[in-house]
């Protein structure tokens, strides 16, 4: 797959303001679209790094003739490509055909009988390759593990890691129903949830489906009922 500067520039402006995760390292940064380019914020320093069309382009040309997203591919005049690869992950995670991560869950499972909203199955079944691309299941779990360290379940609080030593472990949540989605809308990582498969199941139970705010509510409902 080639990569434009256009196809970069666009992802840039889709997610211009977003937190995401460094390529080959455990930091984050800030991206936000320039009048020249683009500008990468790393978080730990607050130090702006800026790159313009031509240095971006650079990046662009090396990736076109090797495909690689790996950083000690990029090592000839190139000290921001932890940060441009990231760009390019993320364009390569939201295409239709980006490799799906097995989650545990299947379609038919994971989305239940109950569910009749009018764009039917099969644009759920779309959702839900959407939800667990690869590419963007790692960058979204990558920038909430630098935030809290560990990776649980932000409805009840699970974590797989301190249960079952299962540190990589967490599905993956589309905060804005695909109903609720316009046309040739591309995923943010703020818009992904890191969910327990029980949770997981109950956002995805009844019509229209919880929040996560909703089900915590329910939670805690029933707990004070049952104590």
């Amino acid at each position: 797959m080639n990569i434009t500067y256009e196809d970069f520039i666009g992802a840039v402006k889709e997610n211009d303001g977003e937190t995401l995760p460094t390529v080959g390292g455990r930091k984050t940064f800030r991206l936000n679209q320039t009048a020249s380019g683009v500008s990468f914020t790393p978080t730990s320093s607050g130090k702006v790094r800026q790159l313009n069309r031509a240095s971006v382009q650079g990046y662009l040309d090396d990736f076109n003739r090797s495909q690689s997203t790996k950083t000690t591919d990029y090592v000839e005049d190139h000290r921001n490509q932890s940060y441009v690869l990231t760009i390019i992950r993320l364009i390569l995670g939201q295409r239709l055909d980006a490799p799906e991560i097995d989650d545990g869950t299947g379609v038919s499972t994971e989305i239940d009988s109950e569910f009749d909203a009018p764009e039917g199955k099969e644009k759920v079944r779309s959702h839900r390759t959407r939800e667990r691309s690869r590419e963007l299941v790692r960058l979204a779990k990558a920038v909430f593990r630098q935030k809290h360290n560990r990776l649980f379940c932000e409805v009840c609080g699970f974590d797989f890691g301190r249960v079952y030593g299962e540190l990589e472990f967490i599905e993956v949540h589309h905060l804005i129903p695909l109903c609720d989605l316009k046309p040739g809308h591309k995923t943010k990582l703020s818009e992904l949830a890191m969910v327990c498969p029980n949770c997981h199941r109950m956002l995805h139970r009844g019509n229209p489906w919880p929040t996560m705010e909703g089900l915590r509510a329910r939670m805690r409902s029933s707990r004070r009922h049952h104590q």
